[in-house]
């Protein structure tokens, strides 16, 4: 792959990351930039007052996009191999940080935006609560590489309680959706 990928206002150049770009590609990553794209079409001087947290199997590829359109701060919860190919990022004007585990990332109420992929598994409503807690008021939760013919029935799982949507896609067998808490829900 070494085209320009574009999607929306989103371009990105899969070279400089090699093979790991393919492979976050292939683990749904895709799907993470597509529930990223308006966040591009935003403002800079609105973008970069934006925090965003991002974890599961192709979520490097959603740090990558969050870091060129300059966001504030990216936090990303990887693995050992990701955070080698993703030293690049540290020197941007985006406060960039890795983590290993779920506990070391700062708790409260600190993101715009958390991604969680799923690696095109079947996300389940108790996956979702150490990361709820830690999404502003009117943030948006997003939960990509899901299997796109589970997009549905995850939908319905998650609007049961109390998650309201505000976006979905889909993308080469995986889907996303991307949405707000209802005050009172029952995600975390």
């Amino acid at each position: 792959m070494t085209d320009l990928l574009k999607i929306g206002e989103l371009h990105l150049d899969p070279a400089p990351w090699g093979s790991a770009f393919t492979a976050w590609m292939e683990q749904g990553g895709a799907t993470a930039l597509h529930a990223l794209a308006p966040v591009a079409a935003m403002e800079p001087n609105i973008r970069h007052t934006m925090k965003l947290l991002a974890m599961g199997p192709g979520a490097p590829l959603a740090a990558v996009a969050a870091v060129q359109m300059n966001l504030l701060q990216v936090h990303l919860v990887c693995l050992p191999e990701d955070r080698e190919a993703l030293q690049p990022l540290r020197n941007q004007k985006t406060e960039f940080d890795f983590f290993t585990e779920e506990s070391d990332v700062p708790t409260g109420r600190h993101y715009h935006r958390i991604l969680c992929g799923g690696g095109k598994q079947s996300v389940q409503t108790q996956d979702c609560a150490a990361w709820v807690k830690r999404l502003k008021p009117e943030g948006q939760f997003l939960l990509f590489g899901l299997p796109e013919d589970d997009l549905q029935g995850t939908f319905k799982n998650l609007a049961s309680k109390g998650f309201a949507l505000r976006g979905s896609g889909r993308h080469q067998g995986f889907g996303f959706l991307a949405g707000t808490l209802e005050h009172g829900h029952r995600l975390g």
